[in-house]
Order: C-alpha cells, then sequence, then structure tokens
C-alpha cells in the first residue's frame, strides 16, 4: 500500500503472518458479518461495492451470494490476507482483490461494506472521509466496527501483571464513530450496539485464539510481556474470569451501523 506509515506496516505483517490461522480462529467475525448483512436486507441491488478489511474473505462470500451481479472491490492491508481470500474464493472481472489505499480509488461505489475491520484505522475520521470520496451521491455504507470495552477482562488482566508495560492502542467509542460519520457527510439510518461474551475452554485457548487473527502482538495489547509476565497473566486471567460451567469468558463491544451518503464532503 502507498504511503503506509511504520504502524500501519507493522498491522500489515501481524496479520500477515496470521493469514493461514484466521478463518479458524475467526467466530466473533462470522457472527459479526452475518449481521452486516442484515443490515442490508432491504436493499433491492448494488452495482458497485467496496469491501473495506476484506481479510481472508468471510463478508465477502456472503456479498457474492447476495449481490450476484455486483463488481465488488475487495482491499486489505495486508499481501497474505489477498492472497488467502483470491485462492478460495477467486478473482475475476467481478470480484477483485488488491492492497490499495481506499483514497486511490475514484467516486465509483454504491455501497461500502466493513466487518471487524475500521477500528484499525486510525483516525477513523480519515477513513470516513476517504470513505465518503469514492462514495456515489445517495450511496450507502454497511459495517461492524468493535469499541472501546472490547477484550476488557483481558486490558484489565494485563494491567495487574504488567502495569508498567504500555497498553496497546484503543478502540473508538460509539460518539466517536457517530460524530465521525456525520462531519463527513454520512447520516445515520440505523445503529445497534452489541456485547457478545464468548466463552473459552482456558486463557491460553483465548489468547491463542485471538493470536491466530493477529490481534495480539502488540497490535492490541501494547509493550509485549516477557514469559514470566505471560505466565501470570494467563493464572489471572483463568482465575478472574473462569464460569461456573468451566472455561472463560472474554467481551466483545461491537456496533452496527447503516448510513447514506448526503453530500459531497
Amino acid at each position: 500500500m502507498t504511503g503506509i506509515s511504520h504502524r500501519a506496516d507493522s498491522m500489515a505483517a501481524r496479520f500477515s503472518a496470521a493469514a493461514s490461522t484466521y478463518d479458524h480462529s475467526a467466530d466473533i467475525q462470522r457472527q459479526t458479518a452475518k449481521k452486516v448483512m442484515n443490515l442490508m436486507s432491504g436493499f433491492a441491488a448494488a452495482v458497485n461495492v467496496i469491501e473495506i478489511g476484506c481479510g481472508t474473505g468471510i463478508l465477502t462470500r456472503l456479498l457474492i451470494k447476495r449481490f450476484p451481479s455486483a463488481r465488488i472491490e475487495c482491499v486489505d492491508i495486508s499481501d497474505a490476507m489477498i492472497r488467502v481470500a483470491c485462492d478460495r474464493i477467486g478473482s475475476g472481472e467481478n470480484v477483485i482483490f488488491s492492497t490499495l489505499d481506499i483514497g486511490e480509488k475514484s467516486a465509483q461505489f454504491d455501497l461500502a461494506v466493513s466487518n471487524a475491520a475500521l477500528h484499525w484505522m486510525v483516525p477513523l475520521k480519515t477513513a470516513f472521509a476517504k470513505l465518503n470520496a469514492v462514495l456515489c451521491d445517495g450511496a450507502h455504507i454497511a459495517f461492524s466496527i468493535m469499541l472501546d470495552g472490547t477484550l476488557a477482562e483481558l486490558k484489565s488482566a494485563r494491567a495487574r501483571v504488567a502495569s508498567h508495560k504500555q497498553i496497546g492502542m484503543k478502540l473508538p467509542a460509539r460518539t466517536e464513530i457517530l460524530e465521525g460519520l456525520g462531519i463527513n457527510g454520512f447520516m445515520i439510518m440505523s445503529e445497534a450496539r452489541e456485547t457478545a461474551a464468548v466463552i473459552y475452554d482456558s486463557a491460553w485457548s483465548f489468547l491463542k485464539t485471538i493470536h491466530n487473527q493477529g490481534v495480539t502482538g502488540g497490535i492490541y495489547s501494547g509493550q509485549l510481556l516477557n514469559r514470566t509476565e505471560l505466565t501470570m497473566l494467563v493464572e489471572d486471567y483463568d482465575r478472574s474470569c473462569r464460569i461456573e460451567d468451566g472455561g472463560v469468558t472474554a467481551t466483545y463491544e461491537i456496533l452496527y451501523v447503516l448510513a447514506r451518503k448526503v453530500n459531497n464532503g
């Protein structure tokens, strides 16, 4: 991707490293993808669609079924994720995968979609400005996004065992997202917040799952923990997040939004 920052470059490398394990561990992303599609249940058709942060193609597959005649451009920061998506879905005249920045696209799309990806685009208001620029007037955007408070249990456990080490990026608040859309020419058609509590067999199982998604390693968690701190983290998480029937919980705060472009930005 041209003009990529050092932070974005690091993020691309992390997600590329997880490309082969992502699908197997992306249960929460599969759930949110279905709910993104539900946002568009009343749409008759779409002609030109852009998917932001397509990853390995979880949402892409649903889009192809929902809009079989549409031209769908799928972009992602990770070359390896794109390769996996191409291998599994195939690319052609109507389905195109690339790592181009959305700012390099022309104003031709009547629908933009994204599943659990926009929170990685910082600052978020710049991402919405770029989306405004590539959408036709009256076009829609439908997306899911992780909110501040996601994986709060992990953040708390980490603070208890390694308070001296900096926490990583902060996820956006609902107000930041809605305000960012508003100032960039979008009118909110619908929005809903969901708290999803997911049960994992153990803290190790949970950490392995998010590692396989490319989430750990400094992207979300901040400065890396050493082996002793990691062991302490697992022990703390197992104690503090254990549920009665066994396993541990992890909480995801998710916002679903359908908006429409109402001006030229």
